[in-house]
């Protein structure tokens, strides 16, 4: 058989794998939007937009304090994985104990500064606690980083969805008792828990799962090296996210919260496709970067060629149907969310086309770029939202979240000429004869 027969077979024996891992983190990835639609409209609609409102506020101030803790070690795990398989024990004990010193620091500090700012009721200090209660059970996804660089996307996709499932019924519960605010706060602690336990167990009882986890000294700080800029990286996108509810609801105040969070919730519930895509994509594109550089290219275009389609699709649906879906689902004290979301879910074509980008800095040793490009963001976003949100509110935030991301993906890569190329990557993925081509393969 020749080499050029070969290596096609081997590409698309490699495809059909990374289809399959994707197939069932898409699986998992839909249950937990029609599921967490669902259940977040009840729990919405139980609510109003004020608690709605102060629950998101609290949701975003943990959530900026986890992301601190994630530190970034996930994509550096899986391309240290991929990389030196016989490494395993003492890259996830390495991994795993640069998590946990991470969390207890960041829990600290997050906690204090919370407490400080809230000043007198203490009621979101309370919630922000309870929500962060969450972060010493995700010191576990290591493991998940162990299964994305088997391309083991069943067992991250059942452990993950089982976990989901539990906490969505928490809530339910907490709304038929008619639970007091704290209580929804908990959901994540729920979810992270019972996720972590069944993810550890489905690791270690697997044949090919790593014992005998050692913490390498040697590894700690070229991890932490290669991690940094990425986890500064990874709280700046997260910061880009929440700091419009965090400014609205400090601008503004709590109410217009409420009816932003809600479109929000609809417009991001795509988001994780890319995340899952980038994912299932890394290790192939670690290999190939490492092999061949052309066709590395070749696929890296091709990855984003499909989240752009998809991101138009969405926002294509979502301006056409987010006045009845909003009256429908959330009923008529959200009525305010409906503009939102035909504004920012434009933003969703941007977001997926900046997680790829990432994917492929990591993976081509550029993350020190990533750091700049999202503290650029980060910068841009804040200034706009300084200047949009007082004059318009809750549109304002989503005009400059929209804003932000579109300067993100098209203006900011042309400072630096590692990614000069992307903007032009950008510019192409929304080629629909290109979706089309990739699908043919």
């Amino acid at each position: 058989m020749s080499a050029p027969l070969l290596s096609r077979l081997r590409s698309r024996t490699l495809l059909w794998r990374m289809a399959g891992n994707s197939a069932w983190l898409f699986g998992e990835q839909a249950l937990r939007v029609l599921a967490g639609a669902l259940v977040g409209i009840i729990v919405a609609r139980h609510l109003g937009p004020s608690a709605f409102g102060t629950l998101n506020i609290a949701y975003a101030c943990a959530t900026l304090v986890g992301a601190v803790a994630v530190l970034g070690l996930g994509g550096v795990v899986v391309r240290d994985l991929v990389r030196q398989p016989e490494a395993a024990p003492a890259i996830l004990g390495s991994a795993l104990a640069l998590r946990i010193a991470a969390t207890a620091i960041a829990g600290g500090v997050g906690v204090a500064v919370v407490a400080l700012l809230d000043e007198p009721s203490r009621e979101l200090t309370w919630l922000v606690v309870v929500a962060m209660s969450a972060l010493p059970f995700q010191v576990v996804d290591v493991i998940d980083a162990a299964f994305q660089s088997q391309l083991r996307g069943r067992a991250i996709a059942m452990g993950r969805g089982i976990a989901f499932l539990v906490s969505s019924g928490a809530r339910l519960l907490f709304v038929a008792i008619g639970a007091p605010l704290l209580l929804f706060a908990s959901a994540p602690v729920i979810e992270s828990m019972v996720a972590a336990v069944i993810l550890t167990a489905a690791y270690f009882a697997s044949p090919g799962a790593a014992r005998g986890w050692r913490v390498d000294r040697a590894r700690l700080a070229p991890m932490l090296k290669a991690a940094g800029p990425i986890g500064l990286s990874g709280f700046l996108v997260i910061a880009i996210m929440q700091s419009d509810k965090l400014m609205l609801g400090g601008l503004v105040g709590p109410d217009p919260v409420g009816a932003y969070a809600a479109a929000v919730m609809l417009s991001m519930a795509w988001y994780m496709v890319p995340v899952i895509i980038g994912g299932s994509a890394a290790p192939a594109l670690t290999s190939l970067h490492d092999s061949d550089h052309a066709i590395y290219l070749k696929r890296l275009r091709e990855v984003l060629a499909v989240v752009s389609g998809l991101g138009v699709i969405v926002a294509l649906g979502g301006v056409l149907l987010a006045k009845p879906i909003v009256l429908l689902l959330f009923g008529a004290p959200f009525s305010d969310a409906a503009p939102v979301l035909m504004v920012h879910i434009w933003t969703g074509v941007f977001v997926g086309h900046v997680s790829i980008r990432t994917r492929a800095l990591l993976i081509e040793g550029s993350s020190g770029v990533v750091m700049l490009l999202s503290a650029g963001t980060l910068a841009g976003n804040l200034a706009l939202n300084w200047l949009l949100i007082p004059p318009h509110g809750a549109m304002g935030a989503a005009l400059a979240t929209l804003g932000a991301w579109a300067s993100a993906a098209l203006l900011l890569p042309l400072l630096f000429a590692s990614t000069r190329r992307f903007p032009a990557f950008m510019l192409q993925s929304l080629n629909p004869i290109g979706w089309f081509r990739v699908l043919a393969r």
